[in-house]
């Protein structure tokens, strides 16, 4: 291997620091990714400070099991963090019963009391199908109830996130309003068609690192996470990598 000159040295580390300007904590280089970042950034600013919002902005986010979708949406609430928005995240696969759900709720009617906004992350929504009518009036006026406990959150930001591979197409459907849609998802639920029609703020994704039939190739986002993992756990004590 050819010994790295001073100016590979250089770019090395500014690639590296470049990688984690648009969200700090979040590491790539990904153009489109960076872009996508910033239109997702601009438009929770933008509903976050207008006074006439009382429903919630949802989102609905496309990424691969182990992408670090949990880690994503904690970095998106520290950005954006000046302007009163604080995120609470929940793995609804853990969920036995809809009582389970309370907490992560109250935690977002709490951040409400201190006059913040909450972004409510639904990590896993799909994972039991008969749970998406309960969650439909929260995701369109920001209330909902379970049991005897009737919680009401108005204006908030919740994000979706499923594993399921069929969701896109089912989503597609929805959107072309095919009645005779195949979809196994609509199929199974007919109501992800009314879950799908409160996805007001869009859809957004977290590429895969590496995909050739797609002309993905994100493999240089690996070095740059690598070098902030190893920066964030030695700190000033790491010489070199």
């Amino acid at each position: 291997m050819p010994k790295l000159s001073r100016l590979d040295h250089a770019q090395f580390l500014l690639a590296c620091n470049l990688s984690g300007s648009r969200l700090h904590g979040y590491s790539t280089l990904d153009k489109d990714h960076v872009a996508e970042i910033d239109r997702l950034v601009v438009k929770i600013s933008a509903y976050v400070k207008d006074s006439s919002q009382k429903r919630p902005l949802v989102f609905m986010m496309s990424a691969s099991p182990g992408s670090g979708k949990s880690h994503f949406i904690k970095c998106i609430g520290r950005r954006i963090k000046t302007d009163r928005v604080e995120a609470v995240n929940y793995n609804m696969a853990s969920m036995m019963s809809p009582e389970d759900l309370i907490p992560a709720l109250d935690a977002a009617r709490n951040h409400k009391v201190e006059d913040n906004v909450p972004l409510l992350f639904l990590d896993e929504f799909d994972s039991e199908p008969g749970n998406i009518p309960m969650l439909l009036p929260l995701l369109w006026d920001g209330e909902i109830t379970i049991g005897q406990r009737n919680l009401k959150l108005g204006k908030m930001i919740i994000v979706l996130a499923g594993s399921d591979p069929a969701l896109p197409e089912a989503m597609k459907a929805a959107a072309s309003m095919d009645v005779d849609s195949k979809s196994p998802l609509i199929i199974a639920q007919p109501k992800y068609t009314d879950l799908f029609s409160r996805i007001n703020g869009g859809v957004f994704s977290i590429p895969v690192f590496q995909d050739k039939a797609k002309d993905i190739d994100r493999r240089t986002d690996k070095i740059c996470i690598a070098v902030e993992l190893l920066k964030h756990r030695f700190g000033k004590t790491l010489l070199s990598v």
